[in-house]
């Protein structure tokens, strides 16, 4: 009998430490419950703070990246360059942003195949490039101006026009005989088909030595040996974009990691025809 009460005495012992030891559990998670509570009051805080630190980064930025005013424009590799001037809002700056981390050497598919071409010229833009616009009704245009078309393209008009669309005024090339004749006489690119026209931040080589191209060939053949190399748009315009700058190291990285992946490819396709073989001599040696 006495055995029995001491085992309840000490069964609820037990039960009311167990309580005892929840209970502090508890306590616990509410103190820490109560603290992350007043978390978002510290965060919100210090918000401002971080907003401040991010402007002061931003305004630390290269002026040419935020606020460039103009960008240096080449009808055809061998052309000479030509001043685009900026205007100041998103649509401008977005596109000086992106031509500032590396040029556009943009190819013109259509250049005397759609109504007004005699007037005006379109190059469309990769859409991996993200460009805000706010387009407004344009009936009139002026001979050098340059608009943007959504989605993603350039409109270019090196003739009096009178065009009605929605566009986003982006800038204006001074309106010279020399510019007129460099977008008209921009040469088609020798079997290839299309015009190209270069846009850059300003950061280009000479053109004496943009003419010369790696082992003296021209792009023609170059592009065409890249694709039969099998190398696709992007490595061919990264490709030709560090040549005409001069960066002769990159571009031949480029090719070496290009070569890396058609050697890889080789190896799995070598090791599939290697599995191929051993079940071709099993099959073999078996009778089946």
């Amino acid at each position: 009998m006495k055995k029995n009460i001491l085992k309840n005495i000490s069964l609820t012992l037990t039960f009311i430490l167990a309580m005892a030891a929840f209970a502090g559990c508890g306590s616990s998670e509410d103190e820490n419950m109560d603290q992350s509570a007043d978390t978002p009051t510290l965060i919100t805080e210090n918000t401002s703070d971080t907003n401040s630190d991010t402007d002061s980064y931003v305004d630390d930025e290269p002026e040419s990246s935020i606020d460039a005013t103009e960008l240096t424009v080449i009808f055809g590799d061998g052309g000479a360059p030509f001043i685009m001037h900026l205007y100041d809002n998103d649509t401008a700056r977005a596109i000086a942003r992106h031509v500032g981390t590396a040029d556009w050497r943009l190819p013109i598919y259509h250049y005397d195949d759609y109504e007004n071409w005699e007037v005006m010229q379109y190059y469309d833009i990769p859409s991996r490039y993200e460009i805000p616009s706010a387009p407004e009704t344009i009936t009139e245009e002026a001979a050098g101006t340059v608009y943007y078309s959504e989605p993603n393209r350039i409109i270019l008009f090196y003739g009096d026009a009178e065009v009605t669309s929605e566009y986003t005024p982006v800038g204006y090339f001074d309106n010279t005989e020399e510019f007129r004749s460099a977008v008209e006489n921009n040469p088609v690119l020798e079997g290839w088909g299309n015009k190209i026209v270069l846009i850059s931040d300003g950061d280009l080589l000479p053109i004496e030595k943009r003419k010369i191209m790696s082992f003296n060939r021209p792009d023609a053949a170059l592009i065409q040996n890249l694709k039969d190399a099998g190398c696709d748009t992007q490595t061919i315009e990264n490709f030709m974009s560090d040549l005409h700058k001069g960066k002769e190291e990159s571009s031949l990285k480029q090719l070496a990691i290009h070569r890396k992946k058609l050697l890889d490819s080789i190896h799995k396709e070598q090791k599939q025809i290697d599995c191929l073989d051993y079940l071709v001599y099993q099959m073999r040696k078996s009778n089946i």
